[in-house]
């Protein structure tokens, strides 16, 4: 049963790892082309509002994709920070997808779309890090288990792990409200 459990939560983490790497490769390209359309002159308003309304609807996409990673972690039940952090990071992405309906592509836009970047590459840098732990400690696990039998669940990631993405979260939110 051990062995099913480690083998299903390494299958969950690399799910989650693959899910937040796409919609970190999806948010990068709407940041550039917010970027691009706040750069945009006046002749090309008319344009740029129809390519924000395209950009609030692929923001929209990766709003999806961070709901059903949330549903994943919530079903999993072990983690705490890092529903959180996705829920968060989901809250901000529908501020986006407003903002940019209304064609609001200026510097807050920009710093909100930055922190969802940031915090998409913490999570996918601390999926990596709990898989290689995994890998580690199942090598471990395997020399200790021959010895001898424990009935312990792992979480899926460990409360360093936890911590880490907590103070993550607090610097977001008090560089946010600075």
């Amino acid at each position: 049963l051990r062995q099913l459990r480690e083998e299903e939560q390494k299958l969950m983490l690399a799910a989650l790892e693959a899910r937040f790497k796409k919609m970190l490769a999806m948010q990068l390209m709407i940041y550039h082309d917010t970027v691009r359309l706040s750069k945009a002159g006046d002749a090309e308003k008319s344009s740029a509002q129809a390519r924000a309304v395209k950009l609030a609807q692929d923001e929209n996409e990766i709003a999806i994709e961070a709901e059903k990673a949330l549903i994943m972690l919530k079903e999993e039940g072990s983690s705490i920070a890092f529903p959180e952090a996705v829920s968060g990071i989901r809250h901000d992405m529908q501020t986006l997808v407003g903002w940019l309906r209304e064609a609001q592509v200026g510097e807050l836009t920009q710093a909100v779309e930055k922190d969802v970047i940031e915090a998409l590459e913490e999570l996918v840098e601390a999926l990596q890090k709990e898989m290689e732990k995994s890998d580690d400690a199942k090598k471990k696990q395997q020399q200790q288990q021959q010895q001898q039998q424990d009935g312990n669940d792992k979480p899926l990631v460990d409360q360093l792990g936890e911590l880490k993405m907590l103070r993550s979260l607090q610097y977001r939110v008090n560089r946010r409200t600075k």
